[in-house]
């Protein structure tokens, strides 16, 4: 019996040199900014989680265009987590909302991203980064 990592699909949402994030609704980290996603469920592949989590979030519909890399995390809610970073292209942005697990979202400049919920959520942003210098 292995005591595995639960992944996550964790979305970087780009227009133009903004990204999306949301404001946590509920612990742990509620209050604070990160960025969109949450757990894969079962019988989940990362994209279908990704799309799920994407319209669960801001009511948004989206489409994974690139697997960035991955981050490692231990949660004391949770145990050990293991990030999934992936971009995502959003068609129609007219639709944002927050959705369950969001009070709030906003696109933030990447040159300006403020203290986020999740450390590890840092070290996507910074894949995706350098990625597109």
């Amino acid at each position: 019996h292995y005591k595995n990592p639960k992944p996550t699909a964790t979305l970087i949402c780009p227009r133009n040199e903004e990204i999306l994030l949301v404001k946590r609704a509920q612990e742990p980290g509620i209050g604070l900014w990160c960025l969109p996603g949450g757990f894969i469920e079962r019988e989940e592949t990362p994209e279908i989680a990704a799309a799920r989590e994407l319209k669960e979030e801001t009511n948004l519909e989206g489409k994974v265009v690139a697997l960035l890399g991955t981050s490692s995390h231990f949660n004391t809610m949770y145990g050990d987590i293991l990030l999934i970073g992936m971009e995502m292209t959003i068609n129609d942005w007219s639709k944002i909302q927050p959705g369950d697990d969001a009070d709030e979202t906003d696109f933030i400049n990447l040159k300006r991203i403020p203290t986020l919920a999740f450390p590890c959520h840092d070290k996507i942003i910074d894949i995706y980064r350098k990625k597109i210098r």
